[in-house]
């Protein structure tokens, strides 16, 4: 009798199990970014290889999100919900736990994409009562998100969760594009209408005014984006001038480089531009389709990218983010969607650890 109880739990506890994976969903989720096989990197020849391509993000779709039977019941019945893409990417930031944000002008909203819990969302709301009309660039604040729209002339704050916080620079600006924020609190924003970065004080206080309309050391043509190092250095893309301009924190002049032409190091149309912990600048340039990668100085360390539309490809890219983790994030515009890559450390690379 004991020994039919037994084989009646034997045959009940898989069936039961089995239909809780169905009910429930109990499929491990795939990685956002599976293994790539073969590797691409750059360089692809000679010097140890330096950047390895990652991996994309389009649009909702490839959260891969676990779908349960609740999901599939859902989806059969009424059809499945039309799954977010990302139009036009112009502006990307990534936080420490791995949400990343790509501003999307075309669709007039910043995306949030929860990478670890894979839900996304198209935040809309710059500020109480106001949407996005053109966010374009993205910075990262604490545990805030800059959004500078050029159309509404402001730059918002927003929480890491999406929820409007403040505005910046109402009456300040004529066109904020570019966006950063400095270690001491500030907020720098390339100002491509007035030709200037503006350096906007948290506490309140007056703008500070960095440049003007030229082509002189010092003068800016189009700047479009900012960034800053550790010191608070600010390094511009000075877009129609083709070169990177660097300033101190009080709009002194320190160092440029760059110039029109199509040598490696040269520029035709820097746009978006970072800085890691270990200096080294990072500078996309639009119609070269690639980034550059510079010694705070200006010499040219590595470039990777290509025109073209598959891994590793760009057309038109705007943004560029790093991460803690040595990951490079591309808004890759007109291919709608945000390409990554990573640093190799020495013995990925095949040299000296």
């Amino acid at each position: 009798m004991s020994r039919s109880r037994d084989t009646s739990l034997t045959v009940r506890t898989p069936a039961a199990a089995l239909l809780a994976c169905v009910l429930l969903g109990c499929a491990a989720p795939r990685p956002v970014f599976p293994p790539v096989d073969p590797p691409l990197r750059w360089p692809s020849s000679g010097d140890p290889a330096r950047i390895e391509y990652v991996g994309k993000v389009e649009g909702e779709a490839d959260l891969k999100r676990p779908r349960s039977f609740w999901t599939w019941l859902r989806e059969l019945v009424s059809g499945a919900r039309p799954e977010a893409r990302i139009q036009s990417a112009h502006g990307v930031a990534v936080t420490a736990s791995d949400v990343l944000f790509v501003s999307d002008p075309d669709a007039h909203v910043v995306h949030r994409f929860d990478l670890v819990s894979r839900e996304h969302r198209a935040l809309s709301d710059a500020s109480e009562g106001r949407r996005f009309e053109t966010p374009i660039g993205l910075a990262l604040q604490g545990g805030k998100v800059l959004v500078a729209d050029r159309a509404l002339r402001t730059v918002s704050v927003l929480s890491e969760d999406g929820e409007p916080l403040a505005v910046l620079g109402a009456g300040q600006l004529a066109a904020p594009v570019g966006v950063a924020a400095g270690p001491s609190g500030r907020v720098y924003v390339a100002d491509v209408g007035a030709h200037q970065v503006v350096a906007l004080d948290p506490g309140g206080g007056p703008p500070l005014a960095i440049g003007s309309r030229g082509d002189e050391p010092g003068q800016l043509n189009f700047p479009t984006h900012v960034a800053c190092d550790l010191e608070e250095n600010l390094y511009v893309s000075d877009s129609l001038n083709a070169r990177v301009q660097v300033f101190d924190r009080g709009g002194r002049l320190l160092r440029s480089w760059g110039q029109r032409g199509d040598s490696p190091g040269d520029f035709s149309q820097p746009k978006g531009i970072a800085c890691d912990a270990g200096g080294r600048v990072y500078v996309v340039d639009s119609h070269f389709e690639n980034v550059q990668i510079f010694t705070p100085r200006g010499e040219l360390l590595l470039a990777f990218g290509t025109e073209g539309n598959g891994p590793g490809e760009l057309w038109l890219p705007v943004g560029v983010a790093l991460d803690g983790e040595g990951r490079i994030w591309v808004a890759d515009s007109f291919n709608r969607r945000v390409q990554v890559f990573r640093q190799l450390r020495d013995a990925e690379a095949g040299g000296t650890p």
